[in-house]
C-alpha cells in the first residue's frame, strides 16, 4: 500500500511504542530513551505510549522534554494504545514500535487507519523466528504467528546485528534496514576518569551492569569469578526488579557470603556514575543479546571489556579490531582472564563512530523522511 505523503508539516512527529520505559530498567528502555532525547536535538518530536507496571508511575509526564503516556497493562494496553494512536492521527507522521510483538500487531492495525509507515525493531535475533515457527503446539501460538506474519509484511524493520539480518532474510523479509543500537558521549563528562590511569593497584576491578536474569549468564559470571584465585573485586550493578525468577537474587547472596567484599552489589543508578568510577574492567556473561548498551557503553569510556562468545558481542569485537576486548570461549578461560588480567582503562578510543547516538539517530530520521514520502 503506497504511503501518502503528509504537505505542511514543519516538524515530523514519532509515536515511540514499547511495552517498558523509563524509570524500568533495560537495554531497550535506555536505548529508547537516548534515542528520543537525540532526535528531538535533530527537529524530531518523539512522543512514548508504554504500559504502567507501577502504580506510583504518573499516566502522564514530560521526561527530558518528551510526552510520555502510560497505560494499564495486559489487554487494556492493547486497547488504549489502539485509541489512542486513532485519536492522535493528526499528530502522527512514524509509529516506531520498539519490539515485534502483539504489542506491534496493534500498531500495525492503527497504522493502517491512520495511513502511516510502522517501522519496527527486531531486537534479539531468533525471537521472530519463535514468533513466525512457534515450537509449542495450540491455537494461541498459530494464531500469534498469523498476527506477526500481517505485521511484518506492512513494517519497515530495524535490524540491530548482521545476525539478525540473516534472520529476516530468511523468513524472505526484504523491508528492513540496518542500524545498530548507539550511546551518548555526553556520559564521558560525567565519569570522573581522573589519574585512573596512572593508578596503581594491587588488584583489578571488574564490573557488570544490567538486569539480573538467567539471560544475562549471572550464575556464571558469579561461578567462575569464584573459581579465580585471587584479590581482584567483581561489582555488580542491577535488579531482578519484574523479572521472571528472584533465583537469581538467592544465588547473589550465596555468592556474597562466600566472596565476601570481593563481591560489591550496587543498586541501580542511572547514569550508572559510581559503577563506571569503580571498574577497571566490563564484564559480559550474556547467553543472548539484541546489541546490548552496557557493552557499547563501556567501550564509549574506554573501558575494556570481556565478552562471552555469542554473535552480537563478535560483532562489537570486529568492528572495534581493538586488543582491550577479550572474548573468552570457554568458562576456563573467563577464569583465566580473572586471575590474570592486566586490562585497565585505554588511552585509546574504543568505539567506532557509527555507535555514536547523533548517528544513530540521523539514520532513523533519514528513514521516517523516507518513508513519509
Amino acid at each position: 500500500m503506497q504511503i501518502l505523503s503528509k504537505r505542511f508539516v514543519k516538524i515530523m512527529q514519532v509515536k515511540m511504542v514499547l511495552n517498558r520505559y523509563y524509570p524500568m530498567i533495560g537495554g531497550a528502555e535506555r536505548q529508547a530513551r537516548i534515542l528520543s532525547l537525540e532526535l528531538l536535538k535533530q527537529g524530531v518530536t518523539p512522543s512514548i505510549i508504554t504500559q504502567k507496571h507501577d502504580s506510583k508511575l504518573l499516566s502522564t509526564e514530560l521526561i527530558d522534554g518528551i510526552k510520555v503516556t502510560r497505560y494499564s497493562s495486559g489487554v487494556m494496553f492493547y486497547c488504549m494504545l489502539f485509541i489512542a494512536l486513532i485519536k492522535d492521527r493528526n499528530n502522527v507522521d512514524v509509529i516506531h514500535c520498539h519490539n515485534i510483538s502483539i504489542t506491534s500487531f496493534v500498531c500495525s492495525l492503527a497504522s493502517l487507519f491512520i495511513r502511516c509507515p510502522l517501522v519496527l525493531k527486531l531486537t534479539v535475533a531468533g525471537e521472530l523466528t519463535e514468533l513466525l515457527e512457534p515450537t509449542l503446539k495450540g491455537l494461541k501460538p498459530r494464531l500469534k504467528s498469523i498476527l506477526i506474519k500481517y505485521t511484518v509484511k506492512r513494517a519497515t524493520i530495524i535490524a540491530l546485528t548482521q545476525e539478525g539480518i540473516k534472520e529476516l532474510e530468511a523468513h524472505k523479509i526484504s523491508a528492513y534496514t540496518h542500524i545498530p543500537n548507539g550511546v551518548s558521549l555526553e556520559l564521558r563528562d560525567l565519569v570522573v576518569q581522573s589519574n585512573k590511569l596512572q593508578k596503581i593497584k594491587s588488584y583489578r576491578t571488574f564490573g557488570f551492569l544490567g538486569r539480573f536474569s538467567a539471560q544475562k549468564g549471572i550464575e556464571v559470571l558469579l561461578k567462575a569469578f569464584s573459581q579465580s584465585i585471587t584479590e581482584n573485586k567483581l561489582i555488580l550493578m542491577g535488579s531482578s526488579h519484574l523479572q521472571e525468577s528472584t533465583v537469581i537474587d538467592e544465588e547473589i547472596l550465596k555468592f556474597k557470603k562466600l566472596l565476601g567484599d570481593r563481591l560489591v552489589v550496587l543498586e541501580p543508578e542511572n547514569p550508572p556514575l559510581k559503577f563506571y568510577n569503580m571498574i577497571d574492567c566490563f564484564v559480559s556473561t550474556s547467553k543472548f543479546e539484541g546489541m546490548p548498551n552496557c557493552v557499547l557503553e563501556a567501550l564509549s569510556l574506554n573501558i575494556p571489556c570481556v565478552l562471552s562468545p555469542i554473535p552480537p558481542h563478535k560483532e562489537i569485537s570486529d568492528s572495534c579490531n581493538a586488543p582491550e576486548i577479550k572474548i573468552y570461549k570457554t568458562n576456563e578461560e573467563l577464569i583465566s582472564i580473572f586471575e590474570h588480567s592486566d586490562l585497565v582503562l585505554s588511552e585509546n578510543e574504543l568505539l567506532p563512530e557509527k555507535y555514536n547516538i547523533e548517528n544513530v539517530a540521523y539514520k532513523y530520521k533519514f528513514l521516517y523522511e523516507q518513508l513519509i514520502g
